[in-house]
């Protein structure tokens, strides 16, 4: 077979794989997934390993889902998309195990060929164990830095039993506008106050520091500690409480228009204590 065509992802037209259409009863995908390691890969509404334990694999979504099946090893599939440049992007796949545990975890990559050679990888986006009878979502956001073909990466690793089936289902790629930064690090923390830095491709970020765990999406009413918009990937949040800890996560905002993205994962850290006045002395009798 022939490879397919690579398919482009637009915010417009995104790339979604749902298993519902196109697909006979357990039909080989060969061309649009280009797959490796000698596996056999299937479309189907279940699958039922024969061999102990019997095990039955229900669709994430819908009445269809893609299978890998293999002996023993890794498991890995590609799919051919053209992106481009300067552009940002959003990806997503739910994976599901047989039985057991793939001990070092899925993976879900963006490459410049249809390789596990690391690299090829242009973007590293997630990774997860994958667990026998629950789904998993593995996702990320990633900007490509030049326009070209490139392939969007499942790998699955390390039966710890001779056999073994994964399923996966709702494979999606789509071109954002707004995406959230790839990294929020407290850079420089003293005992009343921290240094963020972020790292994104944006120019605008609203950033939410509090003093107790908290749901940024549902949670809006809070008194945050901070709430605030910066124009800079360095902000410098003072009048903290020394020997605390507290709780940030930064979005992204695209100015001219208004979007904003999804939050960060909740990130926190612990102020320094304070300076002592001397004399200073410690008996470690009291809190």
């Amino acid at each position: 077979n022939t490879y397919c065509e690579p398919r482009a992802s637009t915010t417009a037209k995104p790339f979604i794989e749902d298993f519902e259409t196109g697909y006979a009863e357990n039909e080989v995908v060969e061309g649009c997934f280009i797959y490796g390691n000698d596996v056999q890969f299937s479309a189907a509404s279940t699958y039922n390993y024969q061999s102990y334990p019997y095990y039955t694999i229900n669709p994430y979504e819908g009445g269809k889902f893609g299978y890998f099946s293999k002996n023993n090893g890794q498991l890995s599939a590609f799919y051919p998309v053209t992106l481009q440049k300067d552009s940002n992007y959003y990806a997503s796949i739910h994976v599901i195990g047989c039985y057991g545990r793939i001990t070092n975890g899925a993976k879900l990559f963006i490459s410049t060929e249809p390789s596990m050679d690391r690299s090829k990888w242009v973007e590293y986006l997630d990774s997860a164990d994958v667990v026998s009878g629950t789904w998993t979502q593995l996702k990320g956001y990633f900007n490509t830095k030049n326009t070209g073909d490139y392939y969007l990466g499942i790998y699955l690793d390390s039966y710890p039993y001779y056999g073994g089936v994964s399923g996966i289902d709702n494979i999606k790629l789509m071109q954002r506008n707004c995406i959230p930064p790839t990294n929020v690090e407290p850079v420089t923390i003293k005992s009343d106050s921290v240094e963020l830095v972020i790292t994104s491709t944006a120019t605008q970020w609203e950033v939410i520091l509090h003093d107790a765990v908290f749901n940024p999406e549902t949670e809006t009413t809070l008194d945050f500690v901070y709430d605030t918009i910066i124009n800079s990937r360095n902000v410098i949040l003072n009048g903290l409480t020394s020997n605390k800890v507290y709780y940030y996560t930064v979005r992204s905002i695209i100015p001219a228009t208004g979007e904003v993205s999804e939050w960060t994962e909740l990130g926190s850290f612990t102020t320094a204590c304070a300076p002592f006045a001397v004399p200073f002395e410690e008996n470690f009798e009291a809190n």
